[in-house]
This record gives C-alpha cells, sequence and structure tokens, in this order.
C-alpha cells in the first residue's frame, strides 16, 4: 500500500503449508532485486514462486521502464503458470489454482514508483500513483486478498469512527498496515507469524517491522 511521504509498504506473512502432508513451515515470502530497489512476493505454488524469483533477481532491470518490466513480469508469470499447467493436464488432472502463482511487486524506477499485482493468467492492476488522496486508501493484495480487503474495510470504519469522536492518532502507513497484519492472523486461516513489513522508498529499503 502507498504510505504518506510516497513510499510503499509491502508485507507478507511467513506461514507455508505442504500440499501433500499438510505440514506448515516458515519462508521467507519477500524478496528483493540485487541491484534495483525493487520488491516482490508470490502467493500459490511454492515451487513456481522460486522460479520466478530465481528469473527476477538475475534479471537486469536497471535500463527497463515500468511498462518494460511490467511486461516481461506479466509474461514470465504466464509461462510459469502455462508450463505447470499443462504439466498436470498430461497427469490426466485438471490445474487448480494452487498449481499457478500470483505475483505483487513494488519499487523504483528510473525516477518513478510503481505497486501492481499480477494473477495466474497475467492480469494486472496497478494503484493509483502516491500523491493523491484515494491512493493512502487503496492497496493491493494476493493471496488471501478478499479476506485482507474485507478486513482493511472494517479497520477504516473503525478509524473514521474513532475520528469523529476527535481521537487521533497516526493511523495512515506502517500503524494502518500493522493492525491489517494482526487482524489477518487471527482470522485467516493458512496465514502465521512472523509479519514482514519493508518501505520501499526512492532511497532503497527499509525493513521496520519485525
Amino acid at each position: 500500500m502507498w504510505d504518506t511521504d510516497g513510499s510503499i509498504l509491502i508485507g507478507a506473512d511467513s506461514k507455508a503449508v505442504d500440499p501433500t502432508t499438510g505440514i506448515s513451515y516458515t519462508v521467507e515470502k519477500l524478496k528483493a532485486h540485487p541491484s534495483s530497489v525493487l520488491v516482490w512476493g508470490t502467493s500459490g505454488a511454492l515451487s513456481i514462486g522460486e522460479r520466478f524469483s530465481e528469473w527476477l533477481t538475475a534479471h537486469d532491470v536497471a535500463h527497463s521502464s515500468w511498462q518494460e518490466l511490467e511486461g516481461e513480469i506479466r509474461k514470465k508469470v504466464c509461462d510459469l503458470n502455462g508450463n505447470e499447467r499443462h504439466l498436470v493436464r498430461s497427469s490426466e488432472s485438471e490445474p487448480d489454482i494452487g498449481d499457478a502463482i500470483r505475483v505483487l511487486c513494488a519499487g523504483y524506477l528510473n525516477g518513478a514508483a510503481k505497486l501492481f499485482a499480477v494473477n495466474d493468467k497475467g492480469n494486472c492492476a496497478i494503484t493509483d500513483a502516491a500523491g493523491k488522496p484515494e491512493a493512502i486508501a487503496r492497496f493491493e493484495a494476493i493471496g488471501g486478498s478478499a479476506q485482507a480487503r474485507y478486513i482493511m474495510l472494517g479497520i477504516d470504519y473503525m478509524l473514521a469512527y474513532f475520528a469523529h469522536f476527535g481521537v487521533s492518532a497516526p493511523f495512515e502507513g506502517l500503524p494502518k498496515m500493522q493492525l491489517l497484519f494482526d487482524a489477518i492472523t487471527t482470522r485467516i486461516e493458512g496465514c502465521g507469524p512472523p509479519m514482514h513489513i519493508w518501505r520501499v522508498g526512492e532511497k532503497g529499503i527499509d525493513k521496520p517491522m519485525p
């Protein structure tokens, strides 16, 4: 989500579940590019997400425009998901959403900030640019996105209620995202601590939580 200073907050939980055994374990879901201010996370099939991250980590994005990079990411997501679905069908099974990945990206490239999500079919959703009043209230989510949006709506109503009665608190940005993650860990099955929130700014990446 956009923060009030024009930076981008991106977060993830750390719980993963083996689809064959049902055993849960801890995994780092946020990745950072080694030479550019670019952060991403994937949801869905972990093995495909790892292949995507290996590709993007090695990808030279320094001289790319956001439009070029977005197109390359969308194509890679489609290629990886398409190959996996083909393999599943070749085993006489029908692929489901667990056989694909979704990707969330945030960063600064050539002086411009961007926050966007790519779904399992390669479709891309881009949030409003920072600096617009409506941008602060918007966010993108992958994984349990429907639940996350429902919880965020509840948080917005709660903050509006506090504001009506003159309760002032720094509820924009990081505190608001912390409220969201606290609610997610108690209400959405499959999510678990530790929670990670990174701030992506023009000068680099800060990790305020944990």
